[in-house]
């Protein structure tokens, strides 16, 4: 069981994305051998930002970025946080792509017009990106 403490939606900037405990909830997943030396953590995706790939109310588990200590992979889906200067935050998920160039992107997966830009890796309008978690599951609550 892992326990879904809050969301990711592209486009909604707030101090946390995290839900009072009340709110949260539990979802059960497989078990995974390879998994199991981490912690498994869940956000629910609000919106179409990643709508072609996760409808809005799936929910994502993934594990900690700092935790696996491992290295991002091109065409794998992470969940990121992007903060602005003046604090505010906004988590989504996104697929990591690398482009001819060797620049490395966050790709939505949209059907909506207004979430088809990638976003730079390395941050714009001082921004600063933070690959928080790799998704391993998507549930889908029925």
């Amino acid at each position: 069981m892992v326990r879904v403490k809050g969301f990711v939606q592209a486009g909604h900037w707030a101090e946390t994305w995290e839900w009072p405990d009340d709110d949260q909830y539990t979802v059960p997943v497989p078990f995974d051998e390879g998994l199991s030396p981490f912690s498994l953590y869940g956000a629910e995706t609000r919106g179409p930002s990643m709508d072609k790939r996760y409808p809005q109310g799936t929910v994502l588990i993934f594990t900690d970025a700092i935790e696996t200590h491992e290295d991002v992979e091109i065409g794998a889906r992470y969940i990121v946080e992007r903060e602005r200067p003046d604090g505010m935050r906004e988590a989504t998920v996104k697929t990591l792509w690398r482009d001819d160039a060797g620049e490395m992107w966050l790709l939505p997966e949209s059907n909506d017009p207004r979430f088809q830009e990638p976003i730079p890796v390395n941050g714009d309008d001082d921004d600063t990106i933070r690959i928080v978690g790799r998704v391993r599951y998507a549930v889908s609550r029925e």
